[in-house]
């Protein structure tokens, strides 16, 4: 089966929204990613209450400069992290 074709359901009808969800998921070859940027203290580490996670580049850049020019922090960085999108779907 390839992208675009519709899944055999056994009972002749369409396909479910679900379904065709989990069917793109499966062929759409890259995961989602996130941009998680966190700000911290030389002595101290991170700060978890600053993460944030952001699916725009832009949007998580001028929080990373946020982060040490308006709030204070010494440091901050920025990391892509995936999500895992299917065990969230399968549980609806």
């Amino acid at each position: 089966m390839k992208w675009g074709d519709t899944p055999v359901t056994g009972t002749g009808k369409p396909p479910t929204a679900l379904t065709l969800l989990l069917q793109y998921i499966q062929f759409r070859g890259t995961p989602m990613k996130v941009y998680a940027v966190i700000g911290g203290w030389g002595y101290e580490g991170e700060d978890f209450k600053s993460l944030r996670l952001f699916d725009c580049f832009s949007t998580a850049t001028a929080y990373l400069k946020d982060l040490e020019e308006q709030q204070g922090y010494d440091y901050s960085l920025m990391d892509t992290r995936e999500v895992c999108m299917e065990s969230a779907l399968c549980a609806t």
